[in-house]
């Protein structure tokens, strides 16, 4: 039988838009529980540490366009809120996609 931990394993990818530009994301899928979704819903702190937690690569870059945005929550709080929560929409939606 499978584990929580075998299905917390497990990554997908999702493409989604902001402002007119395109991000790719892998994430984790058995991790976005109703827990982890209550806990993003809760605070921005909370969400930028869920954040870190899900994804687990993306394309966002620093401002040289080359050196990788790292998944850190102390820096998560640099970008854009709106962002942030179109990022979690997508994985969202993603899972439940009726």
């Amino acid at each position: 039988m499978p584990s929580l931990a075998q299905m917390a394993a497990n990554s997908a990818t999702v493409t989604f838009s902001w402002q007119g530009l395109d991000f790719t994301v892998a994430y984790f899928p058995g991790k976005l529980s109703d827990a982890a979704i209550a806990q993003i819903d809760a605070a921005l702190d909370s969400m930028n540490t869920e954040i870190v937690g899900l994804v687990q690569s993306w394309n966002v870059t620093e401002n040289d366009g080359t050196t990788p945005f790292p998944l850190d929550a102390a820096r998560l709080v640099e970008l854009p809120v709106p962002f942030k929560q179109a990022l979690v929409r997508a994985m969202i939606r993603d899972n439940r996609p009726n």
